[in-house]
C-alpha cells in the first residue's frame, strides 16, 4: 500500500509539471488598422503658366488628418476643369507611396483655366484660378526637379532630372551650367556622381543613392539660379532575405502552429521570425526556442547538434523575432521546448522558401 501512494504521488506531481505549461493567457489583438486616404491634394501648382511650356503638377493621396496615404496605389487623372485650350501630356499616372507626378503637362492657348485632379471615390482637388501666358524668352532664373523617384531602397540606385526654366516656366534649352544635387534634409548620405552640366537645359543625374533609412529632401543648385527642392522622398529599408520557412506542429499532445521564416537581414545578421499566426503552449512555465537537427525535432534530448535561441515567458503567440548566433548554418529544424517539463512541445522543418 505504501509503494501504491508514493507512485500515486509521483505521477500526481510530473501531471502538475506538464499542466504548468499549458497556456491560459489571452491572446492579444494588433492595432487596429490605419484609415486609408479619403481626399486628394494638389501641390506645386505654377502661377502663371507659359503657354506651351511644360509644367509639374503633384497630386497626395491624404488621409482625414492630411497625412500622405503610403499604401495608396490608386490611378490619379488630372484634367482641364475651365478654360480654354487643352491640356496636353500624360493626365494619368499611378500614385507611388500615395504621391502621383505629373511632370510633362502643359497647356496651349493663353487666358485663365483650373485643373481637377481625381482617383474613385477619393475626394476631388481643384486649382484656383492659373493664368496661362504667352512665353517671353529669356534666360533660365530657377531649377526644377522633372523626374525624382518618390519612394527608394536604401543603397539602390535611382536617377533624377533638374530643368533650367525661365521665369515663365519655359525650359532654357540654351543653359549649360553645372548643376549640384545634394541632401536638404534628412539622415544619411547622398551618393554619386552629384554634379553635371546641362545639355539644352537640362542635367541627368543617373547613379544615385542614400544610405539610410527615412524622409529626405534634395536640393538642386546652379550659379545664381534661383535653387530648387524636391518633393518629400521615403527611403526605405532593403527588405531581408528569405533563406528557409516552415510551419509548426505540434508534438507529444501539446500545441505549436503558425509559420516561421528564416532571414538574412541587410546587415548580415540572420534570424528566426515567427508570424502572426504562430501560437504555444505556455503559462507558468517558459518555453525554449531551439533549433536543431532533424533527430532532434522528434525529441530535444536526442541530440547535441542544437541551440537555443531564446526563451518565450509571456504571450506564447504572434510575432518573435531572435537573432541566430552565427547564422543559420546545417540546422534543419525549429523546435519548442517546455523548459520545466523537459519535453518537446512541436517543431517545423526548415525547407526553401
Amino acid at each position: 500500500m505504501k509503494r501504491h501512494l508514493i507512485g500515486i504521488l509521483i505521477a500526481s506531481i510530473s501531471a502538475a509539471v506538464l499542466l504548468a505549461c499549458k497556456s491560459d493567457a489571452p491572446t492579444t489583438s494588433g492595432p487596429p488598422p490605419t484609415p486609408g486616404a479619403t481626399h486628394l491634394a494638389l501641390t506645386g501648382v505654377p502661377n502663371p503658366i507659359a503657354a506651351g511650356a511644360t509644367f509639374v503638377l503633384t497630386v497626395r493621396a491624404l488621409r482625414d488628418g492630411e497625412t500622405v496615404d503610403p499604401s495608396f496605389i490608386g490611378n490619379v487623372t488630372v484634367v482641364k476643369a475651365s478654360g480654354p485650350g487643352a491640356l496636353h501630356g500624360t493626365v494619368t499616372k499611378s500614385a507611388v507611396a500615395g504621391v502621383a507626378i505629373f511632370n510633362d503637362l502643359s497647356l496651349s492657348i493663353t487666358g485663365t483655366v483650373t485643373l481637377r485632379a481625381s482617383s474613385g471615390t477619393l475626394m476631388e482637388a481643384t486649382t484656383e484660378f492659373i493664368a496661362v501666358v504667352l512665353a517671353s524668352g529669356g534666360p533660365a532664373t530657377k531649377l526644377q526637379f522633372m523626374t525624382l523617384p518618390t519612394t527608394i531602397i536604401v543603397d539602390s540606385a535611382f536617377s533624377a532630372t533638374v530643368h533650367a526654366l525661365r521665369a515663365d516656366n519655359s525650359l532654357d534649352s540654351a543653359y549649360t551650367g553645372t548643376v549640384a544635387i545634394l541632401l536638404d534634409s534628412g539622415p544619411g548620405i547622398l551618393n554619386g556622381a552629384t554634379t553635371h552640366p546641362a545639355t539644352n537645359g537640362v542635367a541627368f543625374f543617373p547613379g544615385l543613392s542614400l544610405t539610410a533609412p527615412g524622409a529626405v529632401t534634395l536640393r538642386a543648385n546652379s550659379g545664381t539660379l534661383t535653387t530648387t527642392i524636391s518633393q518629400s522622398i521615403a527611403v526605405n529599408s532593403a527588405s531581408p532575405t528569405v533563406l528557409r520557412a516552415g510551419t509548426f506542429n505540434g508534438q507529444n499532445g501539446y500545441s505549436t502552429s503558425g509559420s516561421l521564416q528564416i532571414l538574412r537581414q541587410t546587415n548580415g545578421t540572420e534570424v528566426l521570425m515567427t508570424g502572426t499566426n504562430f501560437s504555444v503552449s505556455g503559462g507558468a512555465g517558459s518555453i525554449g526556442v531551439w533549433l536543431t537537427n532533424s533527430t532532434g525535432a522528434t525529441n530535444l534530448n536526442s541530440t547535441t547538434v542544437k541551440i537555443r535561441l531564446a526563451t518565450i515567458t509571456s504571450g506564447f503567440s504572434g510575432v518573435y523575432t531572435f537573432t541566430i548566433p552565427g547564422g543559420l548554418g546545417n540546422y534543419t529544424h525549429a523546435v519548442t521546448f517546455c523548459e520545466s517539463a523537459n519535453i518537446n512541445f512541436g517543431n517545423a522543418q526548415l525547407t526553401n522558401p
